[in-house]
């Protein structure tokens, strides 16, 4: 004869049973509910460099052979902005300029017929504004990224004249004239690297060469113990040159 308690025994076991397995189910369910919720969904983006730079320019072959400097000083900002999401691929545009000498001097010069005391200072600059093509290689080592850089553009190579002074009436003089111009295509090529340093910033380094045709200007004649003449242009005398040179650009960039 069977317990009279047993098929209640037996009913709630089952029942626990059943309920216990709906309660784990639901926990599971539950759970991965909130891990889909919580987990970050990442969303390719578009990159954004902007750099900034010191240059040293050297010039290369008949430019060197030309000029009496062997090295000009200069700056590079540069902004480049992803092809396509996730490609190592950017093309941007990129302006820089070397200052290839100066000299100051002080003299008289007659202005509306009056002689003014001025202070003459001639410069000579290169301006350069090119577009740039870059391409990571997948060979990052640590916190470095190397790349290859393609440029094509062109550069205005310049010089002008500033002058200063004041009349006997204590009256300022100030004028500047541009003394010759010219503008040359360029085109060539670089290697670089990044290297991370804090959140969006780089350190950057990189060295280029780049290819002109002819240009006309000045250029600063050597003058090891000051002795030029009166006027600040006769310390320059005129060539007309390639102006092939490498460049070493040494900055940041910062990722946007």
């Amino acid at each position: 004869m069977k317990p009279v308690w047993l098929p209640f025994f037996l009913f709630f076991i089952s029942i626990s049973f059943a309920y216990s397995q709906e309660d784990q189910t639901g926990f599971g369910e539950e759970e991965q509910a909130e891990y889909i919720e919580d987990e970050e969904i990442y969303e390719p983006v578009i990159l954004n460099f902007f750099e900034g730079s010191f240059s040293t320019f050297i010039p290369s072959g008949r430019f060197a052979e030309k000029v009496d400097q062997s090295v000009f000083f200069g700056f590079n900002l540069a902004y480049l902005r992803q092809l396509k999401k996730e490609e190592p691929v950017f093309v941007g545009i990129e302006f820089y300029q070397a200052f290839m000498g100066s000299l100051t001097r002080v003299y008289e010069d007659s202005v509306n017929g009056e002689l003014v005391e001025v202070t003459g200072r001639m410069n000579a600059n290169t301006t350069g504004l090119n577009l740039i093509g870059r391409y990571y290689p997948d060979l990052k080592i640590g916190p470095v990224e190397p790349f290859f850089e393609v440029h094509f553009g062109g550069k205005w190579i310049y010089s002008y004249l500033s002058e200063r002074g004041f009349f006997q009436n204590d009256e300022e003089y100030s004028n500047t004239d541009l003394i010759k111009g010219d503008i040359v295509l360029a085109y060539g090529g670089a290697l670089g690297m990044q290297v991370y340093i804090d959140q969006n910033v780089y350190l950057s380094l990189k060295g280029s060469y780049q290819v002109s045709n002819s240009a006309e200007f000045y250029t600063r004649i050597e003058d090891e113990f000051n002795v030029f003449p009166l006027f600040p242009i006769d310390g320059f005398r005129t060539i007309n040159t390639v102006t092939n040179n490498m460049k070493v650009d040494i900055g940041f960039t910062y990722l946007f």
